[in-house]
């Protein structure tokens, strides 16, 4: 007996040792997992990031193009209708001042030094003399007397009857707006200015009309670029007072130059991933946690009873052995339950899954560490003397199918039948139910075109689950009834002889009494 006892304490250090083996696979798979993560998130926001910049960049100079041409179309008409220009820009100007954006707009023909013929119009009054010293600027940001920025284009057409010149004011205040409506759902934000850094449009409206290079971190020198047509770094916004992926690139248009500015947050899609990455964490701690306790437990409860056993095999008659038979035997069914508690592959398994789930659903995934972590507060919660109710183990096997439907998605089908609402309350053993649906996925084909349908049938009497029958070929026969064979042991030590499983009509059914 001594010697039986030394083996058994040998083989118990051996499988310390493997448990020991397997924690430290799993703290280094969860620090794997947390850089390739972070890795994987680095990556994303910056392409993001990048093509977020191109799409603001392009959007604006489809804008400002738009902006320029009625001086574009005046200048393509010149060239073939040199006599009737200037009725055209007046046409032009008139339906341009329809515009909102359009604060003033004018043409005058200068001839020799002499102002001839003349139009003007403004949104409110003004000095329309003034406006003929006005000469030719391509492009410029002004400021009138009551304090407003507005951005003016003019345009010198030379033709026979004389010099035109064209121009219009636009209401930076009123463009800002237009600006921000067109792209009021993006992430980044974007600002414009000029060779001097004169800001001609800037998320915050303040900002317009000042120079960036006094309350930005932009220097002249980042409007220089060498391999690539724009420059990108990290700075700290001065407008969102976070970090932010800066990009800045030139604009050449309408003969004038203009830099634009996009700014892309770091933190937006980092904060929700990290939240995550901090689960992924936290169950790993507490299921290798949980793997060491059981494995204490369950090492410390077997010794015990074992040196109970052998005290009564010596001290009882036949009366006591069999005492001790039935002893041994609801050790076994102890030690069968503490295995589905660990149950380490399992565990695994739907850690695997949810690292797969990550990056593709962030509250799917949310959902899933709830329901294990539920699960797992089931497997360790034993309840008295081994017996649960019917309606616990079906809550508990919906936690568990729930994880197994996002492995198999429509491989897997699932239902319940409730002939008898008071059997609810009925008892069964601890985990009856989950062994056997868990047994039924475990040894059964499911595929899309002859998914696994399990059925749970709640009657007056007992308890029945269907499925149906389509076995995998290749099996280990050593574990393919090990749960029917777990659960029969169980039923024969609660004296119940009403446990059974058979095969009828493509269907495999497994029958569990309630205990009374």
């Amino acid at each position: 007996m001594l010697d039986t006892f030394i083996r058994f304490v040998n083989r118990g250090n051996k499988y310390l040792s493997a448990l020991f083996v397997v924690v430290l696979i799993a703290i280094a798979t969860t620090f794997f997992l947390t850089d390739l993560i972070s890795d994987q998130v680095n990556q994303a926001n910056n392409n993001v990031a990048t093509h977020s910049f191109q799409n603001k960049y392009q959007n604006i100079k489809h804008e400002f193009s738009l902006y320029l041409k009625p001086i574009t179309n005046a200048q393509l008409f010149a060239r073939t209708n040199d006599s009737s220009v200037a009725d055209y820009v007046e046409k032009v100007l008139q339906a341009q001042s329809m515009d909102s954006l359009v604060y003033r707009n004018w043409y005058f023909i200068e001839t020799n030094g002499d102002i001839g013929k003349a139009y003007f119009n403004s949104r409110k009054e003004h000095d329309s003399s003034s406006f003929t010293s006005w000469r030719y600027e391509r492009s410029s940001i002004i400021k009138d007397e009551q304090g407003a920025y507005y951005w003016r284009n003019q345009s010198l057409i030379e033709t026979e009857q004389g010099s035109i010149h064209m121009g219009y004011d636009l209401d930076l205040v009123r463009l800002h707006d237009y600006i921000g409506d067109l792209d009021s759902y993006a992430i980044s934000y974007a600002y414009v200015f000029d060779q001097k850094g004169m800001c001609l449009l800037h998320p915050d409206v303040t900002r317009i009309g000042q120079n960036v290079f006094d309350f930005n971190l932009i220097e002249p020198a980042d409007t220089t670029f060498n391999e690539r047509n724009y420059s990108k770094r990290v700075v700290k916004s001065e407008y969102l007072q976070i970090n932010v992926t800066n990009y800045i690139r030139k604009l050449q248009i309408g003969g004038s130059t203009w830099f634009v500015s996009v700014n892309f947050p770091n933190s937006i899609h980092e904060e929700d991933i990290n939240l995550i990455k901090k689960y992924v964490t936290i169950i790993y701690i507490v299921s290798t946690s949980l793997l060491l306790f059981l494995f204490y437990f369950f090492s410390f409860r077997l010794r015990r009873e074992y040196r109970e056993k052998e005290q009564l095999q010596q001290e009882k008659s036949a009366l006591a052995l069999q005492k001790e038979v039935a002893e041994k035997q609801n050790a076994y069914f102890q030690l069968q339950q503490l295995k589905n508690q660990i149950n380490p592959h399992m565990l695994f398994n739907s850690l695997n899954t949810l690292y797969t789930l990550v990056d593709k659903d962030q509250n799917l995934s949310k959902q899933f560490v709830h329901k294990l972590s539920k699960l797992y507060r089931y497997l360790t919660d034993r309840p008295e003397n081994n017996i649960c109710t019917v309606n616990d183990e079906l809550e508990i096997v919906r936690e568990y199918l729930f994880m197994q439907k996002i492995r198999f998605d429509n491989r897997l089908v699932f239902e319940v039948e409730i002939m008898a609402q008071a059997s609810l309350y009925q008892k069964v053993p601890y985990l009856a139910v989950q062994t056997v649906v868990e047994n039924a996925i475990k040894h059964n084909i499911a595929t899309t075109d002859t998914p696994l349908i399990i059925t749970i049938m709640v009657d007056t009497d007992l308890l029945t689950v269907k499925n149906n029958y389509q076995p995998k070929r290749v099996t280990q026969d050593s574990g393919e009834q090990f749960g029917l064979r777990y659960l029969r042991s169980i039923y024969e030590y609660y004296h119940c002889d009403n446990f059974g499983s058979y095969i009828e009509n493509g269907h495999f059914n497994c029958q569990l009494p309630y205990l009374t």
